[in-house]
């Protein structure tokens, strides 16, 4: 019992969880043996046996562990086996859902690898019958004594080789928000006075829509005029090719040409006169519909589009954390406005300057995330995971503490 109790309540100084239980397998039965921050599992509790029956139902996974849904929780379920079998399930509730990162679930899995080994030893010498003297005095005996001592060396000696040399990815949270997006200005390349407005504040646009159109009547009646002096230019020019008139034959083929060229720029003009959005994004110019009938002066903007295939993301890293993070590497960002959906990106920038906060220096460190849905918006908050590539075991879990004891062991020797 007591292995079990420090099992479920020491790893809460790994990962965080709001109850954590170990049910061990008696008799092909499964039933709850520690429960953290109970000292003794109250089997007449209706919450025990909900959690007995709860648990009951996982034990035929064969997984390495997996996440369930329990009551208004999580659970991750972590299956206790050896080369016997099944020995117990462990299980730590937390919300919200998928509280727990790859590398904590890894740590998690590690762990409780050691405790199986040891619940499997407690387990053997509880099966040595208490009034067999024989056994008792086998038991006492020096041998016995010092099988025990070289399990319990084992599984510290495990413990240190997993700290020391196994590698896994180090996740660096930190407190994110969304800034303002890049903007496009949208201008008139023709002067006019504006017939129709297709779009209004907040609407998403693709590259290339249709956003507004100026009168173009008068330029398109100039083209129809420029295009029937063309039809009796070449009408002219064909006769004059019967005729031996060399002079004037090139000089109707002048015209032509020149009304060739006046039409196309007529035909430019009139192309003009449709403002077609340059990217895809979304329009955050307000009071569009208002400018109905008004004249636009050519070079004159009508209305701004914020891009949205990306955002930029701010997250605030401590300083111990800083010399650990690289351009490039995976972010994932959750917020306030959408806690159960994740968004992924990369590191852009790193800060070369510190900003003071109440816990000291901290960076700003900017990430590029893709805006699926366009959902993101400027001013969100949330949390932010930087995946900072591969470390030791014990560099992750106390990368504070030893950053501390480099400094002052540094600060004090000769």
């Amino acid at each position: 019992d007591r292995i079990l109790k420090t099992v479920v309540n020491i790893l809460s100084t790994v990962v965080t969880y709001e109850r954590g239980s170990i049910a061990l397998l008696d008799e092909g039965q499964l039933a709850v043996n520690a429960i953290s921050g109970q000292q003794q599992v109250d089997r007449k509790d209706p919450a025990t046996k909900g959690l007995e029956d709860f648990l009951r139902d996982q034990h035929s996974k064969n997984e390495a562990h997996w996440l369930v849904p329990y009551e208004d929780r999580t659970a991750l379920i972590l299956p206790m086996r050896d080369e016997e079998g099944l020995v117990g399930i462990l299980a730590l509730e937390a919300k919200p859902p998928q509280h727990l990162t790859p590398s904590q679930i890894e740590i998690v899995s590690i762990l409780a690898a050691q405790a199986t080994v040891a619940i499997r030893n407690a387990q053997l010498y509880k099966q040595v019958p208490t009034l067999n003297l024989q056994g008792i005095a086998s038991i006492l005996s020096p041998k016995a004594m010092n099988r025990r001592r070289l399990t319990v060396l084992g599984i510290m000696t495990a413990a240190i080789v997993a700290l020391c040399f196994i590698q896994v990815p180090l996740t660096i949270p930190g407190e994110a928000s969304v800034l303002p997006s890049d903007q496009i200005r949208v201008v008139a390349r023709e002067g006019g006075t504006i017939k129709r407005v297709l779009v209004s504040e907040g609407d998403p646009v693709k590259e290339g829509a249709l956003l507004a159109e100026l009168d173009s009547a008068d330029l398109e009646l100039g083209l129809a005029a420029k295009l029937a002096d063309l039809e009796v230019s070449r009408v002219k020019t064909r006769q004059l090719r019967l005729s031996s008139d060399a002079g004037a034959l090139a000089l109707e083929e002048i015209r032509v040409r020149q009304a060739e060229a006046e039409a196309a720029l007529l035909r430019q003009r009139i192309a003009a006169a449709r403002l077609l959005a340059p990217i895809a994004g979304v329009v955050v110019t307000p009071k569009l519909r208002e400018k109905l009938g008004a004249t636009l002066a050519k070079g004159e903007a009508l209305l701004d589009l914020a891009r949205v295939e990306e955002m930029t993301v701010d997250i605030a890293v401590g300083e111990g954390d800083l010399g650990r993070i690289k351009e490039g590497e995976p972010v994932s960002v959750r917020l306030l406005a959408y806690p159960t959906r994740t968004f992924r990106g990369e590191v852009a920038l790193i800060s070369p300057k510190a900003e003071p906060s109440d816990t000291g220096s901290t960076f700003k460190v900017r990430a590029t995330i893709a805006n699926e849905g366009a959902a993101l918006r400027a001013g969100m908050q949330g949390t932010a995971r930087i995946q900072a590539g591969h470390h030791r075991l014990v560099v992750t879990m106390l990368r504070g503490p030893a950053a501390w004891l480099q400094l002052t062991w540094w600060r004090l020797k000769p």
